[in-house]
């Protein structure tokens, strides 16, 4: 069975470039892939697309092909193979007997349209002619025209892919010819040695005795030549290889390193750009953090301040309620420190005890608006304001019982003064 047409089945031009195979084979591809096309003849449609483009898409075996398989038409222009392989659609005007136009109407047809151009029966005439007519033969010239452009140019791309193809079979010539010539040459070369080496061997069979320690010595110095002559191609070979090589190191070597420095100098300049944001960033977070300290500390110290306002309203008027009482108890004490003259020593007793009694309504009295005051407190400042309270209640404790043990032992020296 004979392979198909490889450039047909791709649907590409024979002098089609590497990238228009790539890009036929993966439109055909695409096409005929068994998962996309569920025709029980894609996946051996899908196979010989495969085995044409392996073929096609290596130089070697591409012109390989191209010498066992030549164009079946090598008039026919390149391009679309299927657009080229099409039939005229009423026939071949040249090989058939009566000449046609684009439209397939035969030459007598036409002569008879050409005699009535108006197309009236009774060879009537229109007083202003045709206008759909003339309409209709303007654009079957402007249509036959462009067929014999068409045609003259697809004569020129048959001209040009044949002389292309002449091109090639006579490099193919040629190549052969001297690949002919070289292996005649090369068995031409190896009768004169076969002939040489035994007209050699039967001089040597006749001349053994007379001339073998000279032709051995002459041996030996070709030899030694050879091998010299051999030897320092092999060296200077291998030093210019040497040198290539090191020459190609050093290039590369200088690659890397111009590489390296413009990675290194990336990263670099990538680093400080991110440092950058990362320090804008940071000192934005930290705008931030200080203004919200700030704030934060403003309204603290304004709480702080009504805070403390408020204890001074409080003490002030506590200090007031404190004054009040005291001059109220220094009336009352007065009076009963009158009364307590006339009477004797139980009387003060039991005034005594009734101070003591009123000492301890007052710190109740003290205690529960201390409480009152408590519970009003926020709870952040609980802790701080349960301190000052025990510092300034132990203050008050320790100012207010020295004047009252004073005056209890000056009303009592009165009174025993009295009664002495």
């Amino acid at each position: 069975m004979a392979a198909p047409d490889y450039y047909n089945l791709l649907g590409i031009a024979r002098n089609a470039s590497e990238e228009e195979i790539r890009r036929a084979f993966r439109r055909k591809a695409m096409e005929y892939h068994p998962d996309r096309n569920k025709n029980p003849n894609a996946e051996e449609k899908f196979k010989e697309i495969n085995q044409a483009y392996q073929v096609l898409s290596d130089s070697e075996k591409r012109s390989n092909y191209d010498r066992e398989r030549p164009p079946a038409n090598p008039a026919r222009p390149p391009g679309n193979a299927a657009a080229n392989d099409r039939e005229p659609p009423y026939g071949n005007a040249r090989e058939s007997g009566t000449r046609r136009n684009f439209r397939g109407r035969s030459q007598e047809r036409q002569s008879r349209r050409t005699e009535n151009p108006t197309g009236n029966r009774a060879g009537f005439e229109h007083p202003f002619g045709n206008p759909r007519h003339d309409a209709k033969q303007t654009t079957r010239q402007e249509q036959e025209r462009q067929s014999r452009q068409e045609q003259e140019e697809s004569e020129r791309q048959s001209r040009r892919a044949q002389e292309d193809h002449d091109r090639q079979t006579r490099l193919d010539q040629e190549e052969q010819e001297r690949q002919t010539r070289r292996i005649q040459e090369e068995q031409e070369r190896q009768e004169r040695r076969t002939f040489e080496e035994q007209e050699r061997e039967e001089r040597l069979s006749q001349e053994v005795q007379k001339l073998w320690a000279n032709y051995e010595s002459e041996r030996k110095s070709r030899r030694a030549q050879e091998d010299h002559a051999r030897q320092s191609r092999l060296k200077q070979e291998e030093q210019e290889r040497q040198s290539r090589r090191a020459e190609e190191n050093r290039d590369r070597q200088t690659r890397l390193e111009q590489e390296e420095q413009e990675r290194q100098a990336r990263r670099a300049e990538e680093n400080r750009d991110r440092q950058t944001r990362l320090e804008q960033e940071e000192q934005e977070r930290q705008a931030r953090r200080a203004a919200e300290d700030r704030d934060r500390q403003a309204r603290l110290k304004q709480e702080k301040q009504e805070r403390q306002t408020r204890l001074e309203q409080e003490e002030l008027e506590r200090q007031a309620h404190r004054a009040e009482e005291d001059r109220q108890r220094q009336a009352r004490q007065e009076q009963e420190e009158q009364e307590r003259q006339a009477r004797n020593a139980e009387e003060d007793c039991q005034r005594q005890e009734r101070l003591k009694q009123e000492e301890q309504e007052r710190r109740a009295r003290r205690a529960q608006e201390e409480q009152e005051r408590w519970t009003r407190l926020t709870e952040e400042d609980r802790l701080r304001q349960e301190r000052e309270i025990r510092q300034r209640r132990a203050a008050l404790t320790t100012t207010e019982s020295r004047p009252l043990s004073n005056r209890i032992r000056s009303r009592l020296r009165k009174v025993f003064g009295i009664m002495r």
